[in-house]
Protein backbone atom coordinates (compact mmCIF):
# COMPACT_ATOMS: atom_id res chain seq x y z
CA UNK A 1 0.00 0.00 0.00
CA UNK A 2 1.44 3.44 -0.47
CA UNK A 3 2.87 5.58 1.93
CA UNK A 4 0.37 8.42 1.21
CA UNK A 5 -3.35 7.58 1.43
CA UNK A 6 -6.46 9.26 -0.43
CA UNK A 7 -10.12 10.02 -0.17
CA UNK A 8 -11.88 12.56 -2.60
CA UNK A 9 -14.85 13.67 -1.35
CA UNK A 10 -17.66 16.09 -2.61
CA UNK A 11 -16.72 19.37 -1.70
CA UNK A 12 -19.59 21.34 -3.72
CA UNK A 13 -22.29 20.47 -6.01
CA UNK A 14 -22.48 21.19 -9.95
CA UNK A 15 -26.48 22.15 -10.72
CA UNK A 16 -25.76 23.25 -14.30
CA UNK A 17 -22.93 23.89 -16.28
CA UNK A 18 -20.00 21.31 -16.33
CA UNK A 19 -18.38 19.76 -13.04
CA UNK A 20 -15.36 22.15 -12.38
CA UNK A 21 -12.32 21.37 -10.10
CA UNK A 22 -14.14 23.02 -7.17
CA UNK A 23 -16.14 19.95 -6.54
CA UNK A 24 -13.79 17.77 -5.62
CA UNK A 25 -12.00 17.83 -2.44
CA UNK A 26 -8.79 16.25 -2.05
CA UNK A 27 -7.46 14.50 1.35
CA UNK A 28 -4.41 13.09 1.69
CA UNK A 29 -3.08 12.15 5.10
CA UNK A 30 -0.15 9.46 6.04
CA UNK A 31 -2.29 7.10 7.90
CA UNK A 32 -4.84 4.69 6.55
CA UNK A 33 -8.10 5.16 6.51
CA UNK A 34 -8.59 1.83 7.51
CA UNK A 35 -6.60 -1.12 8.44
CA UNK A 36 -6.56 -5.05 9.02
CA UNK A 37 -7.41 -4.67 12.24
CA UNK A 38 -10.51 -3.56 11.80
CA UNK A 39 -11.73 -6.87 9.68
CA UNK A 40 -14.56 -8.80 10.51
CA UNK A 41 -16.00 -12.09 8.73
CA UNK A 42 -16.06 -11.85 5.30
CA UNK A 43 -14.43 -8.92 5.07
CA UNK A 44 -11.87 -7.72 3.09
CA UNK A 45 -9.15 -4.66 3.03
CA UNK A 46 -8.53 -3.73 -0.11
CA UNK A 47 -7.28 -1.00 -2.31
CA UNK A 48 -8.28 0.52 -5.46
CA UNK A 49 -6.14 0.73 -8.65
CA UNK A 50 -8.04 1.77 -10.92
CA UNK A 51 -11.27 3.21 -11.18
CA UNK A 52 -14.04 4.40 -13.78
CA UNK A 53 -15.10 7.31 -14.73
CA UNK A 54 -18.71 7.41 -16.70
CA UNK A 55 -21.20 9.52 -17.65
CA UNK A 56 -23.94 8.33 -15.78
CA UNK A 57 -22.01 9.73 -13.11
CA UNK A 58 -22.58 13.34 -13.53
CA UNK A 59 -25.99 13.51 -12.06
CA UNK A 60 -24.83 12.04 -8.81
CA UNK A 61 -23.16 15.78 -8.98
CA UNK A 62 -26.60 17.63 -8.28
CA UNK A 63 -29.11 16.91 -5.77
CA UNK A 64 -31.34 14.73 -7.63
CA UNK A 65 -34.08 11.73 -7.55
CA UNK A 66 -32.92 9.39 -10.13
CA UNK A 67 -31.98 5.77 -10.46
CA UNK A 68 -28.87 6.03 -8.60
CA UNK A 69 -28.45 8.61 -5.53
CA UNK A 70 -26.18 11.54 -5.38
CA UNK A 71 -23.24 12.09 -3.95
CA UNK A 72 -23.76 13.99 -0.46
CA UNK A 73 -21.83 17.36 0.21
CA UNK A 74 -18.71 16.05 2.51
CA UNK A 75 -18.95 12.41 1.17
CA UNK A 76 -17.88 10.53 -0.88
CA UNK A 77 -16.98 10.08 -4.53
CA UNK A 78 -17.44 6.33 -5.48
CA UNK A 79 -17.71 4.56 -8.83
CA UNK A 80 -16.82 0.99 -10.15
CA UNK A 81 -13.26 -0.12 -9.59
CA UNK A 82 -10.73 -2.62 -9.55
CA UNK A 83 -9.00 -3.56 -6.69
CA UNK A 84 -6.22 -5.35 -4.79
CA UNK A 85 -6.94 -7.42 -1.68
CA UNK A 86 -4.54 -6.63 0.76
CA UNK A 87 -5.98 -8.32 3.54
CA UNK A 88 -8.68 -11.21 3.70
CA UNK A 89 -11.28 -12.57 6.29
CA UNK A 90 -13.42 -14.06 3.54
CA UNK A 91 -13.02 -17.68 2.83
CA UNK A 92 -12.73 -17.54 -1.12
CA UNK A 93 -10.86 -14.27 -1.21
CA UNK A 94 -6.97 -13.65 -0.27
CA UNK A 95 -4.59 -11.72 -0.03
CA UNK A 96 -3.49 -10.73 -3.73
CA UNK A 97 -6.46 -10.86 -5.08
CA UNK A 98 -8.52 -8.86 -7.77
CA UNK A 99 -12.03 -7.77 -7.45
CA UNK A 100 -14.32 -5.21 -8.99
CA UNK A 101 -17.13 -3.18 -7.49
CA UNK A 102 -18.79 -0.05 -6.76
CA UNK A 103 -16.72 1.20 -3.97
CA UNK A 104 -15.67 5.23 -2.46
CA UNK A 105 -12.39 7.29 -3.85
CA UNK A 106 -10.77 5.90 -0.79
CA UNK A 107 -7.08 4.30 -1.65
CA UNK A 108 -7.98 1.61 1.80
CA UNK A 109 -11.68 0.40 1.66
CA UNK A 110 -12.84 -2.59 4.02
CA UNK A 111 -15.50 -4.17 1.84
CA UNK A 112 -17.85 -7.15 2.38
CA UNK A 113 -16.72 -9.75 0.37
CA UNK A 114 -19.86 -10.95 -1.29
CA UNK A 115 -20.43 -7.41 -2.52
CA UNK A 116 -17.21 -7.77 -4.39
CA UNK A 117 -16.47 -9.82 -7.80
CA UNK A 118 -13.21 -11.77 -7.87
CA UNK A 119 -11.77 -11.69 -11.09
CA UNK A 120 -10.54 -14.88 -12.67
CA UNK A 121 -8.87 -13.14 -15.66
CA UNK A 122 -7.77 -16.53 -17.30
CA UNK A 123 -6.39 -15.02 -20.45
CA UNK A 124 -4.31 -12.61 -18.40
CA UNK A 125 -5.64 -9.37 -20.26
CA UNK A 126 -5.20 -6.18 -18.81
CA UNK A 127 -6.68 -5.73 -15.33
CA UNK A 128 -8.14 -2.04 -16.40
CA UNK A 129 -9.94 -3.65 -19.00
CA UNK A 130 -12.41 -4.91 -16.04
CA UNK A 131 -13.49 -1.27 -15.76
CA UNK A 132 -13.71 -0.62 -19.63
CA UNK A 133 -14.44 -4.03 -22.30
CA UNK A 134 -14.82 -6.31 -19.60
CA UNK A 135 -16.73 -3.99 -16.99
CA UNK A 136 -19.54 -2.05 -17.04
CA UNK A 137 -19.10 -0.29 -20.35
CA UNK A 138 -18.60 -3.59 -21.91
CA UNK A 139 -21.22 -5.31 -20.76
CA UNK A 140 -23.64 -2.19 -21.29
CA UNK A 141 -23.14 -2.64 -25.02
CA UNK A 142 -23.19 -6.52 -25.03
CA UNK A 143 -26.39 -6.79 -23.29
CA UNK A 144 -28.28 -4.02 -24.62
CA UNK A 145 -27.72 -4.95 -28.33
CA UNK A 146 -28.40 -8.88 -27.68
CA UNK A 147 -31.05 -7.76 -25.74
CA UNK A 148 -33.18 -5.05 -28.19
CA UNK A 149 -31.73 -5.50 -31.37
CA UNK A 150 -30.80 -9.26 -32.23
CA UNK A 151 -32.19 -9.82 -35.05
CA UNK A 152 -30.90 -6.66 -36.46
CA UNK A 153 -27.51 -7.73 -35.62
CA UNK A 154 -27.11 -9.56 -39.47
CA UNK A 155 -25.33 -8.96 -42.87
CA UNK A 156 -27.17 -6.26 -44.72
CA UNK A 157 -28.27 -3.69 -41.55
CA UNK A 158 -27.31 -0.45 -40.80
CA UNK A 159 -26.01 1.21 -37.53
CA UNK A 160 -25.52 4.75 -36.58
CA UNK A 161 -23.61 5.03 -33.09
CA UNK A 162 -23.18 8.40 -31.89
CA UNK A 163 -20.44 9.18 -29.08
CA UNK A 164 -18.71 6.10 -31.23
CA UNK A 165 -15.28 6.64 -30.10
CA UNK A 166 -16.42 6.69 -26.41
CA UNK A 167 -16.64 3.78 -23.92
CA UNK A 168 -19.26 1.92 -25.32
CA UNK A 169 -19.83 3.59 -28.50
CA UNK A 170 -16.39 2.22 -29.43
CA UNK A 171 -17.75 -1.57 -28.44
CA UNK A 172 -21.03 -1.31 -30.03
CA UNK A 173 -20.10 -0.59 -33.29
CA UNK A 174 -17.41 -3.44 -33.06
CA UNK A 175 -19.42 -5.90 -32.08
CA UNK A 176 -21.98 -4.83 -34.79
CA UNK A 177 -18.99 -5.21 -36.91
CA UNK A 178 -18.23 -8.36 -36.14
CA UNK A 179 -22.25 -9.69 -36.77
CA UNK A 180 -21.74 -7.95 -40.23
CA UNK A 181 -23.79 -5.32 -40.15
CA UNK A 182 -22.72 -1.51 -42.18
CA UNK A 183 -21.82 0.67 -38.68
CA UNK A 184 -21.58 4.66 -39.33
CA UNK A 185 -20.39 6.69 -36.21
CA UNK A 186 -20.04 9.94 -35.11
CA UNK A 187 -17.80 12.07 -32.84
CA UNK A 188 -16.53 14.86 -31.43
CA UNK A 189 -12.78 15.25 -33.23
CA UNK A 190 -11.45 14.46 -36.83
CA UNK A 191 -8.77 12.61 -34.85
CA UNK A 192 -11.44 10.29 -33.36
CA UNK A 193 -13.13 9.66 -36.68
CA UNK A 194 -9.74 8.40 -38.12
CA UNK A 195 -9.34 6.38 -35.31
CA UNK A 196 -13.01 4.53 -35.72
CA UNK A 197 -12.60 4.04 -39.72
CA UNK A 198 -8.69 3.24 -39.65
CA UNK A 199 -8.56 1.15 -36.33
CA UNK A 200 -11.61 0.07 -35.31
CA UNK A 201 -13.09 -1.01 -38.98
CA UNK A 202 -16.03 1.38 -39.30
CA UNK A 203 -18.09 1.38 -42.67
CA UNK A 204 -17.74 5.53 -42.19
CA UNK A 205 -17.86 8.41 -39.54
CA UNK A 206 -17.65 12.03 -39.45
CA UNK A 207 -17.05 14.78 -36.93
CA UNK A 208 -20.41 16.08 -35.83
CA UNK A 209 -18.77 19.82 -34.64
CA UNK A 210 -18.59 20.31 -38.41
CA UNK A 211 -21.96 19.77 -39.21
CA UNK A 212 -23.79 22.55 -36.76
CA UNK A 213 -27.42 21.38 -37.26
CA UNK A 214 -29.64 18.39 -37.46
CA UNK A 215 -29.89 19.11 -41.50
CA UNK A 216 -26.28 18.88 -41.67
CA UNK A 217 -26.20 15.62 -39.71
CA UNK A 218 -28.20 13.98 -41.28
CA UNK A 219 -27.25 14.82 -45.02
CA UNK A 220 -24.08 13.75 -43.85
CA UNK A 221 -25.50 10.43 -42.68
CA UNK A 222 -27.49 10.18 -45.84
CA UNK A 223 -23.91 10.25 -48.01
CA UNK A 224 -22.49 7.70 -45.71
CA UNK A 225 -25.71 5.51 -45.72
CA UNK A 226 -27.84 6.89 -48.45
CA UNK A 227 -30.22 3.88 -47.19
CA UNK A 228 -31.63 4.32 -44.10
CA UNK A 229 -30.38 3.21 -40.94
CA UNK A 230 -31.99 0.18 -39.42
CA UNK A 231 -30.44 1.06 -35.59
CA UNK A 232 -29.48 4.00 -33.60
CA UNK A 233 -27.71 3.23 -30.83
CA UNK A 234 -27.96 6.68 -28.52
CA UNK A 235 -25.21 8.28 -26.51
CA UNK A 236 -25.99 11.57 -27.67
CA UNK A 237 -29.55 13.41 -27.80
CA UNK A 238 -30.33 16.28 -28.90
CA UNK A 239 -29.24 17.06 -32.78
CA UNK A 240 -28.10 13.60 -33.15
CA UNK A 241 -31.69 12.41 -31.86
CA UNK A 242 -33.49 15.06 -33.97
CA UNK A 243 -31.46 13.36 -37.05
CA UNK A 244 -31.08 9.79 -36.63
CA UNK A 245 -35.47 10.16 -36.53
CA UNK A 246 -35.09 11.26 -40.17
CA UNK A 247 -32.59 8.61 -40.61
CA UNK A 248 -33.94 5.61 -39.38
CA UNK A 249 -36.02 3.62 -41.89
CA UNK A 250 -39.61 2.20 -41.50
CA UNK A 251 -39.31 -0.36 -38.55
CA UNK A 252 -36.40 1.06 -37.24
CA UNK A 253 -34.93 0.94 -33.67
CA UNK A 254 -33.15 3.18 -30.91
CA UNK A 255 -31.20 1.39 -28.37
CA UNK A 256 -31.04 4.75 -25.64
CA UNK A 257 -28.20 4.20 -23.62
CA UNK A 258 -27.41 7.91 -22.80
CA UNK A 259 -28.11 11.41 -24.27
CA UNK A 260 -24.65 13.28 -22.67
CA UNK A 261 -25.23 16.42 -24.56
CA UNK A 262 -27.92 17.66 -21.91
CA UNK A 263 -26.35 16.18 -18.36
CA UNK A 264 -24.78 19.39 -17.50
CA UNK A 265 -27.79 21.16 -18.32
CA UNK A 266 -29.93 23.34 -21.22
CA UNK A 267 -32.37 21.65 -23.70
CA UNK A 268 -32.61 20.92 -27.22
CA UNK A 269 -36.19 20.72 -28.76
CA UNK A 270 -36.89 17.93 -31.32
CA UNK A 271 -39.19 18.53 -33.07
CA UNK A 272 -39.82 15.43 -35.26
CA UNK A 273 -40.53 13.42 -32.79
CA UNK A 274 -43.97 12.55 -34.62
CA UNK A 275 -41.31 10.20 -37.08
CA UNK A 276 -41.63 7.47 -33.96
CA UNK A 277 -45.12 6.90 -34.75
CA UNK A 278 -45.38 7.65 -38.05
CA UNK A 279 -42.16 5.25 -39.13
CA UNK A 280 -43.08 2.76 -36.37
CA UNK A 281 -39.97 3.36 -34.38
CA UNK A 282 -39.91 1.16 -31.64
CA UNK A 283 -37.59 2.79 -28.23
CA UNK A 284 -35.61 0.56 -25.53
CA UNK A 285 -34.43 2.82 -22.95
CA UNK A 286 -32.61 0.88 -20.44
CA UNK A 287 -30.50 0.64 -17.46
CA UNK A 288 -27.80 -2.28 -17.34
CA UNK A 289 -27.59 -4.05 -14.02
CA UNK A 290 -31.20 -5.79 -14.88
CA UNK A 291 -29.67 -7.17 -17.68
CA UNK A 292 -26.39 -8.50 -16.19
CA UNK A 293 -27.76 -11.11 -14.87
CA UNK A 294 -29.17 -12.65 -17.83
CA UNK A 295 -26.28 -11.57 -20.43
CA UNK A 296 -23.41 -12.57 -17.72
CA UNK A 297 -22.27 -15.79 -18.61
CA UNK A 298 -22.28 -14.75 -22.68
CA UNK A 299 -20.73 -12.44 -21.67
CA UNK A 300 -17.71 -13.67 -20.06
CA UNK A 301 -17.60 -16.75 -22.63
CA UNK A 302 -17.52 -13.96 -25.62
CA UNK A 303 -15.72 -10.78 -24.90
CA UNK A 304 -12.72 -11.88 -23.23
CA UNK A 305 -12.35 -14.18 -26.29
CA UNK A 306 -12.72 -11.53 -28.90
CA UNK A 307 -10.25 -9.30 -26.88
CA UNK A 308 -7.44 -11.56 -26.82
CA UNK A 309 -8.28 -12.60 -30.36
CA UNK A 310 -8.16 -9.14 -31.34
CA UNK A 311 -11.88 -9.42 -32.60
CA UNK A 312 -12.02 -5.98 -30.53
CA UNK A 313 -9.82 -3.59 -29.76
CA UNK A 314 -9.67 -1.51 -26.93
CA UNK A 315 -8.51 1.82 -26.76
CA UNK A 316 -8.23 3.41 -22.82
CA UNK A 317 -7.16 6.50 -21.67
CA UNK A 318 -5.25 6.61 -18.26
CA UNK A 319 -4.66 9.33 -15.96
CA UNK A 320 -2.66 8.27 -13.02
CA UNK A 321 -2.60 9.50 -9.46
CA UNK A 322 -5.40 10.38 -6.95
CA UNK A 323 -5.04 14.44 -7.52
CA UNK A 324 -5.81 13.80 -11.11
CA UNK A 325 -9.34 11.48 -10.42
CA UNK A 326 -11.68 14.14 -10.73
CA UNK A 327 -10.09 16.20 -13.78
CA UNK A 328 -10.12 12.38 -15.73
CA UNK A 329 -13.73 12.91 -15.44
CA UNK A 330 -14.36 16.35 -16.28
CA UNK A 331 -12.18 15.48 -19.80
CA UNK A 332 -14.22 12.82 -19.89
CA UNK A 333 -17.09 14.41 -19.72
CA UNK A 334 -15.77 17.49 -21.94
CA UNK A 335 -14.88 14.63 -24.77
CA UNK A 336 -11.06 15.14 -24.19
CA UNK A 337 -10.49 11.64 -24.33
CA UNK A 338 -10.48 8.75 -26.77
CA UNK A 339 -12.21 5.32 -25.83
CA UNK A 340 -12.26 4.49 -22.08
CA UNK A 341 -11.23 6.98 -19.57
CA UNK A 342 -9.64 5.46 -16.63
CA UNK A 343 -8.21 7.03 -13.30
CA UNK A 344 -5.41 4.68 -11.88
CA UNK A 345 -3.73 4.59 -9.30
CA UNK A 346 -0.83 1.49 -8.75
CA UNK A 347 3.10 0.69 -8.34
CA UNK A 348 2.36 -1.64 -11.76
CA UNK A 349 3.98 -4.18 -10.52
CA UNK A 350 0.87 -6.60 -10.96
CA UNK A 351 -0.22 -5.05 -14.51
CA UNK A 352 -0.56 -7.18 -17.63
CA UNK A 353 1.01 -5.08 -20.25
CA UNK A 354 -0.82 -4.40 -22.59
CA UNK A 355 -0.09 -5.27 -27.01
CA UNK A 356 1.11 -1.68 -28.45
CA UNK A 357 -0.45 -2.07 -32.06
CA UNK A 358 2.76 -0.58 -34.22
CA UNK A 359 0.21 0.86 -36.82
CA UNK A 360 -1.30 3.34 -34.54
CA UNK A 361 -1.49 6.62 -36.35
CA UNK A 362 0.43 9.43 -34.73
CA UNK A 363 -2.97 10.41 -34.19
CA UNK A 364 -3.12 8.71 -31.55
CA UNK A 365 0.69 9.24 -29.39
CA UNK A 366 -0.88 11.46 -26.61
CA UNK A 367 -3.51 9.03 -25.73
CA UNK A 368 -1.83 6.48 -22.81
CA UNK A 369 -2.80 3.17 -22.39
CA UNK A 370 -3.82 1.65 -25.65
CA UNK A 371 -4.94 -1.80 -24.99
CA UNK A 372 -4.51 -3.71 -28.18
CA UNK A 373 -5.37 -7.18 -28.80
Amino acid sequence: MSAEHYQILLKEYAISGPVKPESFDIQKSSAPAHNASELKDNQILAEPIYLSVDPYMRNRFRPSKSYIPSFTIGGPIGSYAVLKVLESRHPNLASGDFVSGLVEWKSALILDGDKVTKLQNELKLSLSNYVGALGMPGMTAYASLHEFAEPLLIPGKTVFVSAAAGAVGQLVGQICKLKGMKVIGSAGSDEKVEFLKTQLGFDGAFNYKNFPTADDILKELLSLAPEGSDLYYENVGGMHLHAALNHLKVGGMIIACGMISGYDGGSYHVPNLSNIVGKQISIHGFLVTPLTPKYKPAFARDMPGWIEAGKVKVVEEIREGWENAGLAFIDMMGGKNLGKMVSAHTDKSHVVLPVVLSHLSDHFTGCKGWRGP
